[in-house]
Formats: structure tokens, sequence, C-alpha cells
């Protein structure tokens, strides 16, 4: 693989152009041979590892033309961990359509932006209950049938959908795991972050035919990249025994100086506030708004006008950014240098009194 990173970002951006011509895999599929469904017979399988200010990027038109093909079966897998609730996995982009895998409030969520419409959002485990920011291996699996996929996690949780329009995973795209340079403006700002966390075992499998052979086509997609387990800032290659005994270490620097488990730390405690009178509010602590931060609470209100949220700069009425709820509706104004811009932040009112 090649690194190139920028003079001057706001993030630290780690970018990998990958070579395919070692990881991908073809083989007929002769009568009567069983589909390949188990995970392949890897004892060693690489790890990548984001702390939350860099991603890897894939250009898949450099694929072997007969990985491109027209296939009316799929499969896309892998496996992915992490502490934090939000933070974006995975990001596929061609000239149809957008789709796009990330945590959101500690739940996996599917979107899928073919720009004829708003995008669908499909929630994996909202059912259940089910959390994946448990600091756990989980193997997320996309099985697609035409139109028709399957979504489930650890084989569990699973949410069916079916395209408007055909669709194909395995197309001449760009595609991004671990974030992308700006997420909040290529989610149009339903996720912000990038992923804080580990994927590994990035599987692309399709069935095609030539003649009268039918063909498995499988990418393993990082299964070359960062073969001397090389760490950079941000994102940290490591090949390991699978399943690994523990979960990940953040990377943060040039070299890792320890490979124990990081120690089970408890969430924050959370607490909640009432305010029942227009003209009290709240003072918290100093807050600094910087590359990879987050800010996040939960709220319910049945008014459908009031200032949620305001903070400034110590350049007073120069930067500030400010959550406001009009006309039962979330909007996100903020000014940092140039001009005041207001932007629509909820598609549905968010003043039915639900948080």
């Amino acid at each position: 693989g090649e690194f190139s990173q920028p003079g001057f970002s706001l993030l630290l951006l780690v970018i990998l152009f990958c070579e395919f011509g070692r990881i991908t895999t073809q083989r007929p599929l002769y009568p009567f041979t069983p589909r390949y469904t188990e995970e392949p017979p890897t004892i060693k399988v690489k790890i990548i590892q984001f702390n939350g200010l860099s991603y890897v990027q894939f250009n898949f038109s450099r694929l072997p033309a007969e990985y491109l093909r027209p296939a009316d079966i799929e499969e896309f897998q892998f496996n992915f961990l992490s502490s934090q609730p939000d933070g974006l996995i995975w990001l596929h982009e061609d000239h149809n359509r957008k789709m796009y895998l990330a945590l959101k409030d500690g739940q996996l969520i599917f979107v899928n932006d073919d720009r004829t419409s708003s995008p669908d959002e499909i929630v994996i485990g909202r059912r259940d209950g089910a959390r994946f920011d448990d600091r756990r291996w989980h193997l997320f699996r996309i099985s697609r049938r035409g139109r028709r996929i399957s979504l489930t996690v650890d084989n569990a949780h699973q949410e069916d959908y079916i395209f408007a329009r055909d669709v194909q995973f395995l197309v001449p795209a760009e595609v991004f795991l671990g974030g992308t340079p700006n997420t909040y403006a290529f989610t149009g700002g339903r996720v912000i972050p990038n992923f804080n966390g580990g994927v590994a075992q990035v599987f692309y499998r399709t069935e095609t035919r030539t003649g009268n052979t039918s063909f498995r086509n499988e990418v393993n997609l990082i299964a070359e990249i960062g073969d001397t387990d090389i760490s950079r800032p941000g994102v940290d290659f490591r090949t390991v025994v699978w399943p690994p005994e523990f979960g990940f270490t953040v990377p943060v620097g040039q070299t890792r100086k320890t490979t124990l488990p990081p120690p089970v730390t408890s969430p924050p405690r959370l607490t909640s506030i009432t305010i029942k009178d227009e003209r009290v509010y709240l003072v918290v602590p100093e807050f600094k708004i910087q590359s990879g931060g987050s800010l996040s609470f939960k709220f319910q209100t049945i008014k459908r006008d009031g200032l949620l949220m305001f903070s400034t700069s110590n350049f007073y009425g120069k930067n500030f950014i400010a959550l406001e709820i009009y006309d039962g509706k979330l909007y996100l104004i903020h000014n940092f240098g140039a001009q005041s811009k207001r932007t629509l932040f909820s598609e549905t009112e968010v003043s039915d009194g639900q948080p």
C-alpha cells in the first residue's frame, strides 16, 4: 500500500490506495456444490484499528474486470469492534448511489441514498434493544439476491430491505473504511465522527457465469495491506490469531508501546434535568470543539419553539454554534468566522414528547 498525508488538515487523514492482484480469488462452482457460507479457514487475520481521525480508501475500478461483472447473488461481510456509540464504519459511492454503515447511539444503521428521494435508513437491532458499542467483536453481513438484501449482526437481528433499482456492491466505486475526509458532508449530517475501533475480515463474494461455468469471486479487502504491521498516527494494521483474546488498543502514535488490552471502564453516569421555566438556562463548563470531538445529549419536549444549546468562542459575536427548535423541527445554526448559516437537522418533528 501507499500512504499519503496532506500538509495541513483539520483531520489526520490516512489514505490507502490498494492494488488488488493478491487479494482476489476465483473458483468454479460445480453442480451440486453447496454454497460457501462458513468463515474462510484462516488462522491469522489482518485487523485495521482506527482512532476516529483516519480512514482507508479503496478504488474498486482497479479490480480485475471479471470481478465487476453483474451478479444476482452477492455477499458482503466484516467484523467490527468499538467502545464508542457513534462512527462511520463503511461507505460506498458509485455513479448510481451512496451506501454506508455506521454506529449511531450504539446501534448499527444502514443507509441507502440513490439520489432520487430522501435516503432510506435501516436500524439493525432496534427491535431487540441491541447495542454494538460493547468492546466485543461482531460479525456484520449483507446477503443479496437481486434487489433484496438481508442484513444481520452475529447471524441475528435480521432486517430485510428491497432496493428500488438494481444494485451491486462489487462494482467500480470509491469505498471507505473507518470514515471519510468529511463524514458530516458525506452523510448529509446523519453521521458526524469517523470510526473509533477495529475492523477485520472484510469480504466481498459474488457468483457470476462465463459460458456454462459458474464462478464464485471473492475479494479479501484488507488481506495484503500493512504486511509489516506498520503503525501510523490514527490507523494501525496488525496480524492476530483469530478470534483475538482481547479487544484492541487505539493507535495514537508512530509506535505501539503495549499490546495489553485496555482496562474496561464504566460509561459516565447520566444526569437528567427538567427545565420548566423559559427564563431558566444551564451554564456548563468550557467545551472545546476540535477535530474528533463530539457533543451528544438526549432531550424531549412538546414545545415547538426554543433554544436548546448555544456556545460561543472567546471572540464574542463572531464564532458560535447553536441548536434551535423552530416550528417543531431541529435546526443547526453556526458561524465559524464567515457568515451565519442555518441548516435543517431533522426531517421529522422533534417536539412530540419522545426522547
